[in-house]
């Protein structure tokens, strides 16, 4: 053994070893020692929660929708922006046909309101407000967007005060149209708003090719009535079973643009049925009154003015004639004069 040599103990080895387990162990515990002092002054470090940013946004609050500006007062055009504290925006007309007009560029995105006078040159009108950023550049480069919800309505300044105003007692309403332009019938139960002019002409809603020539051109046809009956049986009473089974719910129309859409001018609110083939064909309005009544406006289309018809800037050049533009800026002024009798 290590420890005996030829039967002596072996003092040697063993102080060798004794001193060897002393530096071994005094190591060890100066080791520990600095592990102790260690976590104890340097506690552990969390990482630091992350912050989340809220995506930056525009929400026009005004006009949303419903609204009747007049042209040459001032209005206020208001907004909701977040995360564009130090940017500007851009504030645009936009036009029915999808287009814009420029009203204001580089505003601040933190006012949250402009005031903005309506030009005299703006027709009257359905159109909605947009607000985007970047606002120095095209529509097609925006990052953030948005517009009004529903459209609001332009209307001439004060041109509808002097019009004849139409009374119907019996149901309670009453619309101002343009005597000295339009005709105003009744028949049956239905007011008619017609205006032509005498001009000999094919029939382009002729597709046999056997009718006899019109005597007249019609340039605007109208009619309203009120249906004692809610939106839903109104609906029934007046469309196809294809268009009550597809897009009627409950009491309420399926949107399809360009077919069934949303329609809003002063203070009716409902929708607008497209329905027609090559230029001939009608928009018929339903809106709601109540649970009990529905408004029911049918608009010729005047297909002599539709570009598909091989005459039709011959027609557009016709003395007397109301243009498509101003047929349609004339229907939306009269219905903005619809009142209910106190």
């Amino acid at each position: 053994m290590p420890f005996l040599t030829q039967g002596k103990t072996n003092w040697k080895y063993i102080l060798i070893l004794l001193v060897l387990a002393a530096l071994v162990g005094g190591e060890i515990l100066v080791w520990m020692r600095k592990q102790e002092i260690s976590s104890s002054e340097f506690p552990e470090i969390k990482k630091p929660e992350k912050i989340v940013k809220e995506k930056p946004y525009i929400k026009v609050l005004s006009p949303n929708g419903g609204e009747e500006w007049i042209v040459g007062k001032s209005y206020e055009i208001k907004w909701e922006a977040k995360g564009l504290e130090k940017e500007n925006v851009k504030l645009s007309l936009v036009l029915p046909n999808h287009g814009w007009i420029v009203i204001k560029d580089n505003v601040a995105a933190t006012t949250g309101k402009y005031s903005w006078e309506i030009p005299l040159d703006i027709s009257p009108g359905r159109y909605k407000i947009s607000i985007s950023w970047p606002a120095d550049v095209r529509m097609s480069q925006v990052k953030i967007y948005d517009e009004s919800d529903e459209y609001f309505s332009i209307i001439a300044k004060d041109e509808t005060t002097n019009w004849k105003i139409y009374r119907n007692e019996e149901y309670g309403f009453e619309l101002r149209y343009p005597e000295d332009l339009l005709t105003l019938s009744e028949k049956e139960k239905k007011i008619i708003l017609t205006h032509s002019i005498p001009y000999e002409h094919p029939d382009p809603c002729d597709f046999k090719g056997n009718a006899p020539p019109l005597k007249k051109l019609t340039d605007f046809e109208v009619s309203v009535e009120i249906i004692n009956k809610s939106l839903r049986e109104t609906v029934i009473a007046n469309e196809s079973d294809y268009l009550v089974s597809k897009f009627l719910l409950d009491n309420k129309l399926k949107i399809s643009p360009g077919f069934i859409d949303e329609f809003s001018i002063g203070s009716l609110k409902g929708y607008r049925i497209s329905k027609g083939v090559e230029g001939c064909g009608t928009y018929t309005y339903y809106f709601p009154l109540n649970s009990k009544n529905t408004l029911l406006i049918r608009r010729s289309w005047i297909a002599e003015f539709n570009p598909i018809n091989a005459d039709y800037e011959k027609y557009l050049k016709l003395p007397g004639i109301i243009p498509p533009d101003k047929e349609e800026n004339l229907f939306n002024q009269i219905l903005s004069t619809f009142r209910f009798l106190k």
